[in-house]
């Protein structure tokens, strides 16, 4: 894949107006994920199409370095699955505006400021 952009157009295209606003923050993403997808095993086209990413917030791991937050973008919500302790789950939801209010907030690494030089 040459980008997060190509990966979600190549499995969740209908859904091409939320994530163009959600990777403009994509230098907060840590790592990404979307569903449906066809080449799964488990694939089922009843599913309903999102995206996904993972960020680094210092809030989700202060106190504990197992927890972990995968944000699902669908449609009309945005679902938040919080895993702690590797054996725990909540399960929370957010808008998409409060969602982009968040990533836009966070604080960016120094890498987010620096361009690549080309040789």
């Amino acid at each position: 894949m040459d980008s997060t952009r190509d990966y979600y157009l190549e499995h969740v295209s209908e859904l091409v107006d939320l994530f163009d606003q959600y990777l403009v923050h994509e230098d907060v993403m840590s790592s990404n994920h979307c569903g449906p997808q066809k080449q799964a095993t488990d694939y089922d086209p009843s599913e309903e199409p999102y995206f996904g990413f993972e960020v680094d917030d210092w809030s989700i791991n202060r106190y504990n370095n197992q927890s972990r937050i995968l944000f699902e973008c669908y449609r009309d919500k945005v679902h938040l699955i919080y895993g702690f302790e590797d054996k725990y789950r909540e399960d929370h939801f957010m808008t998409h505006e409060n969602c982009l209010k968040y990533l836009a907030q966070l604080p960016r690494g120094w890498y987010a400021f620096t361009t690549k030089e080309v040789s």
